[in-house]
């Protein structure tokens, strides 16, 4: 196949080194200009979801922790690159953007050299040029998430091929297979390329069966090097051999049950995050079989779901598998956190570019490609083969535009052969071959950019998210900006009016979020997440009743949603049921043992109601692990309450001063704690006790450091403690009527 006139004597672009410099700058340069563009966004410095990972991961890797613990549920290459560029550079974004944009510039730059090699420097230029300024390219490459990795192990994989094809040595075909087994530890299902490639190497029949063989042990024995350190280490770490991670069984579940869309729907609501899926793909399949479940355990139960879903609904699986197909060579972009639309409305090379060179465009030329390199097919099928075996096996599981982007370098090649070779193939192919081809191409053009997902909808998404990341940093004005953008761009969006009721409700503006989380319920009436929050709005007004039913609704809707049972508990022991309260804590600590406010709320419940000895045992351990919370201040008011008490024969004062005493074994000494200290001394009848306790509680507050205090409260409290001590001086106890 001619695919372009070689020039006739040596230039740039055929020297390999010429052409790659060319088109790494050129690339580069676009990237560079791209985060310069974007630099001063509001969103620039966030870590949303699994970036937020990715980053609290790198910096313990940087921190020295290269291990980790248990099997690795999460391709882990993109974390430990980002933690060898912090150990080295620091975690400043704006340096992981700048080696991100060198890495993408390198995989312009190995995708040039690899149409070269396959067709003619003209091609490759175009190819490396047209990855340059792919859209999608560029924003991947300046957000962080793995997909940087993903695009430049692809490119290399592509220029080692492309080697092989021209010259089959051996050292390639075990460098194919060591990038094969890295480019796995980013993204697993590109394992399926190992097929076609032992494939396409066994059909050489100029190639004697020896070199084969030889051939295809180097490239298994290169895939197995690359894999081993990760294989043993989850060996040694997690107790079982994983060649990456143990989350194909949950993530084939996802793409295939009853409720999936085909994009990705998290196991549980609202917890989409890396951490987040592995703790509820382990403790959901563990508490379906009663008992701990190893790694591989733990995917073969999710992957049992799944099967068990296509044996039960086979017509609805093979709908749902077409709309994944569809979706898979789609123009749309669709994202799970961050789209690149929304990032485009702060740079005008995005946007523009987001116009003119899409998926929609690439697809469709690269089937042109396949058609104008035909009569070279016996050379390259594994070319035309990989794009569609990659996208079928994203297909497998659900569809993400990241997830199915490593098929664009192999499409971009086989485009960039099309834009050179079509003139030729215009002039020497048959008038019938020339009609099914336009019709194919047509065809194909329509097909990826039928509509599908809404981009209004995927900006509104990410407004919501960057919105609801500002606004735990605090970031008032832009948080509360990024949110209304949302709610402007798809009222109808219940994550949108969720959002924003949540971030007014943290400003105390709780009648205005009650109204949006109604809202919310009219588009997402079975999310657990709205009702939990609507019930702590609710409850705040006092209505105690409606936000019970809204916890309950909750934990309906989710029985793993620990902190719906803990927000329960409050509502039953305001209303006195504190057994009922107990047991609700209870649950909540059975489900997330590390919730310390659970933790908290149940020894308060305890104490309460008797149980003194086990609620100071959980006091000591919320002590340890977090230090003195105002929970324990209950604590105080429950002594207080029980040396206080108008009628004699009603108070405790014994028990009253063994809380005191052991509460202020964990709090410390303090003006609160001597105080009630100071009452149940009195209701004991130990009245100079009592006034000296009294006079240390004064003296903390008046005398902090050497001189009075002007601080309001402290004042009130000090007032408070002088009429105490006017009655233990007069041999009368506190009474409960001056609250502490």
């Amino acid at each position: 196949m001619a695919t372009g006139p070689t020039p006739s004597r040596p230039g740039p672009l055929t020297r390999p080194s010429g052409l790659a410099a060319i088109v790494f700058t050129t690339a580069l340069a676009v990237r560079l200009l791209y985060v310069w563009q974007i630099r001063t966004e509001p969103f620039f410095g966030l870590y949303m979801s699994d970036a937020a990972d990715f980053h609290a991961w790198a910096l313990e890797i940087a921190g020295g922790d290269w291990l980790g613990e248990d099997v690795f549920y999460h391709a882990p290459l993109y974390p430990y690159f980002m933690g060898i560029i912090y150990s080295l550079l620091g975690s400043d974004p704006l340096v992981l953007r700048i080696v991100q944009a060198v890495t993408g510039a390198a995989a312009c730059a190995l995708l040039a050299l690899a149409g070269r090699r396959l067709f003619s420097p003209n091609v490759g230029l175009i190819a490396g040029l047209m990855l340059a300024f792919y859209a999608p390219a560029i924003f991947f490459d300046g957000i962080i998430q793995d997909s940087a990795l993903d695009i430049l192990m692809g490119c290399l994989l592509l220029w080692l091929l492309a080697e092989i094809v021209h010259r089959p040595r051996l050292t390639l075909w075990a460098g194919a297979g060591m990038t094969l087994g890295v480019a796995m530890l980013a993204r697993e299902n590109i394992a399926v390329l190992g097929v076609p490639i032992l494939l396409w190497l066994f059909l050489q029949p100029e190639l004697p069966r020896r070199r084969r063989l030889q051939s295809a042990a180097l490239f298994l024995i290169g895939g197995a090097l690359a894999l081993a350190p990760v294989a043993v280490r989850n060996k040694v770490v997690g107790g079982e051999l994983h060649l990456t991670t143990f989350n194909a069984g949950a993530n084939l579940y996802i793409g295939n049950n009853p409720e999936a869309t085909g994009n990705y729907r998290p196991l549980r609501l609202d917890r989409g995050t890396p951490r987040f899926e592995k703790i509820d793909a382990v403790q959901i399949a563990e508490r379906a079989r009663g008992r701990p479940l190893a790694p591989s355990e733990v995917s073969s139960y999710w992957a049992g779901r799944a099967l068990d879903y296509v044996a039960s609904q086979p017509f609805d699986w093979v709908r749902l598998m077409a709309r994944k197909v569809f979706l898979s060579w789609n123009a749309i972009e669709a994202a799970d956190t961050e789209d690149q639309y929304t990032y485009a409305e702060s740079s005008l090379l995005l946007r523009l570019s987001g116009r003119v060179l899409h998926f929609g465009v690439i697809a469709p030329l690269a089937l042109l490609g396949v058609w104008v390199t035909w009569p070279d097919r016996r050379r390259l099928w594994l070319f035309y083969v990989m794009p569609i075996l990659f996208t079928a096996s994203v297909a497998v599981f659900f569809v993400f535009a990241r997830y199915r982007y490593p098929v664009v370098p192999n499409l971009i090649l086989l485009a960039a052969a099309a834009v050179v070779g079509l003139p030729a193939f215009v002039r020497e192919a048959a008038r019938t071959r020339l009609v099914a081809c336009a019709a194919a191409v047509l065809a194909a053009a329509v097909f990826c950019n039928w509509p599908t997902v809404s981009k209004r909808q995927l900006r509104a998404n990410t407004h919501a998210n960057i919105g609801a990341a500002l606004d735990e940093e605090g970031t008032t004005a832009a948080a509360l900006g990024h949110l209304r953008r949302s709610l402007e761009l798809a009222p109808e969006s219940g994550k949108a009016n969720h959002y924003l009721a949540a971030a007014l409700q943290r400003r105390g503006r709780i009648d205005e979020a009650v109204t949006l989380y109604e809202r919310a319920l009219r588009f997402i009436p079975s999310h657990p997440h709205v009702h939990n929050d609507l019930g702590v709005a609710v409850a705040s007004q006092g209505r105690l009743e409606a936000a019970g039913v809204h916890f309950e609704t909750a934990i309906g809707l989710d029985s793993l949603l620990a902190g719906a049972y803990v927000n329960l508990g409050n509502i039953r022991r305001m209303q006195g049921e504190l057994g009922q309260a107990v047991s609700l804590y209870e649950r909540a600590l059975a489900i997330d043992p590390d919730l310390g406010g659970a933790r908290l709320r149940l020894a308060g419940a305890l104490l309460f109601s008797g149980q003194t000895e086990r609620a100071f045992s959980l006091y000591e351990l919320a002590v340890r692990e977090a230090g003195f919370s105002r929970e324990m201040e209950r604590a105080f008011a429950l002594a207080w309450f029980l040396a206080t008490d108008e009628d004699p024969a009603s108070r405790d004062a014994e028990r009253a001063l063994e809380i005191v005493r052991r509460t202020k074994d964990l709090a410390g000494e303090g003006p609160l704690a001597s105080r009630t200290e100071a009452a149940a001394y009195a209701a004991s009848g130990r009245f100079e006790d009592a006034i000296a306790a009294a006079e240390r509680a004064l003296r903390t507050l008046e005398e902090p450091n050497g001189a009075e205090t002007v601080d309001s409260s402290g004042t009130a409290a000090a007032q408070l403690i002088r009429g105490d001590l006017a009655r233990y001086r007069k041999r009368l106890p506190a009474l409960r009527s001056a609250n502490p």
